[in-house]
């Protein structure tokens, strides 16, 4: 009998796990399912990096305010995210240094934990590159190499061209609406006004380069000093 007492807790350890600071018991399904509330929440926890634990999430809810993501925050979390606000200060730092480089894919803040710098590379790096990006940061291991598809003098350029052959030679109200680099996807993001537009896109650009959709928006007006609506990266 004493034997079997002693074996419960060993048991119960195997479950145990830490999300945002929260010991949880990872296997144990939640009794209520999400509420669309709830859902909501975990879609921007997942967009922000936190944990997305039903059980963890709805004691955080319980104790903890609505912070200005639009969810509530643990001390945790809140702590993680002033660290990746002090590390994104340093992303235009990182961008002059390599900035430059044809290989460079774009640089970016990655929201998961404290937080890193990533920054998008075609092919190896140059380890002298590597070693000037990590000089600039406080702490060089929060800083990722990650290789990317294109470069994003590459992806500006094909933004540009897309825009001259929607826009360039119209006059007046346009298919186009907006258009951006994804410097994390390595594509540039094109939305126009309507589906032949788009399918003429589709079949001239490659989808792993150029990404369309389909939406309403404001409506583009021709000039002759026109320039890309939208951003150009990040």
């Amino acid at each position: 009998m004493f034997r079997r007492f002693m074996l419960i807790p060993a048991v119960l350890a195997v479950g145990l796990g830490v999300a945002g600071g929260y010991v949880v018991a990872n296997p144990v399904t939640p009794e209520k399912p999400a509420t669309a509330v709830e859902k909501r929440e975990l879609a921007l926890r997942e967009k922000w990096g936190f944990t997305r634990d039903l059980e963890a999430v709805r004691r955080i809810d319980a104790e903890h305010a609505v912070s200005y993501l639009g969810f509530p925050m643990s001390e945790h979390e809140r702590a993680q995210m002033r660290s990746r606000g002090r590390l994104g200060a340093h992303i235009g730092d990182v961008s002059r240094v390599v900035g430059a480089d044809p290989h460079f894919g774009g640089v970016w803040l990655i929201n998961r934990g404290s937080g890193s710098i990533g920054v998008g590379w075609v092919g190896v790096p140059d380890p002298a590159r590597v070693k000037a990006a990590r000089a600039v940061l406080p702490d060089p291991s929060r800083l990722r190499f990650i290789e990317v598809a294109h470069s994003r003098s590459h992806l500006l350029a094909i933004q540009q061209q897309i825009f001259d052959e929607i826009v360039g030679v119209r006059q007046g109200l346009t298919p186009f609406r907006s258009s951006s680099v994804d410097v994390v996807r390595s594509v540039v993001e094109v939305t126009v006004a309507s589906e032949a537009t788009a399918d003429s896109l589709r079949a001239e650009y490659p989808a792993d380069e150029v990404h369309v959709t389909v939406g309403r928006g404001v409506a583009f007006q021709a000039a002759p000093t026109s320039h890309p609506a939208g951003s150009s990266g990040r």
